[in-house]
């Protein structure tokens, strides 16, 4: 379960790291910021990684797992083509949706939700951001995406 830490930590940071020389002065230095405390944990991930004892951290990374473990194992819930036919029903519907992906990103591929929203062949309720960001929501870029998001009014007349 450390381990399992650890190799996510080192996916993200790979991303984060990426990401520092095409980010604006501040971004770039509160990304900085970012990418050394994901170095931080990442060696305190290391240095307990060999300890027999468990602990109350390890009791939450368990729980935490154990459910994206469930996830993992059953693809989601989402059969091979139960994606591409969520993108179809959210275009078919006019749903306004604002698709929001890392473009560094180094575990979900960014190719996908180019791919997905290439199929929306320009529909104006459909929106893909791909912020100068790796996988995780905290990274600065990626906040900054999701708040002009949610900030925005995306109601459309049907």
């Amino acid at each position: 379960m450390r381990g399992w830490q650890l190799r996510e930590l080192r996916d993200a940071a790979t991303g984060v790291r990426r990401s520092l020389g095409r980010q604006p002065a501040v971004l770039a230095a509160q990304q900085r910021r970012d990418w050394r405390a994901l170095r931080r944990q990442m060696r305190h991930l290391e240095a307990n990684l060999p300890q027999p004892c468990w602990s109350p951290q390890d009791e939450q990374r368990w729980s935490r797992y154990r459910i994206q473990a469930h996830y993992l194992v059953h693809r989601g819930f989402i059969g091979p083509q139960g994606l591409d036919a969520a993108v179809r029903a959210v275009l078919t519907h006019r749903i306004p949706i604002d698709w929001v992906h890392g473009r560094l990103d180094a575990i979900c591929p960014p190719a996908n939700s180019r791919r997905w929203m290439a199929a929306a062949h320009g529909a104006p309720w459909v929106r893909l951001h791909q912020p100068v960001a790796g996988h995780l929501s905290g990274e600065r870029a990626m906040q900054v995406c999701l708040r002009e998001c949610v900030a925005q009014d995306r109601s459309i007349s049907r």
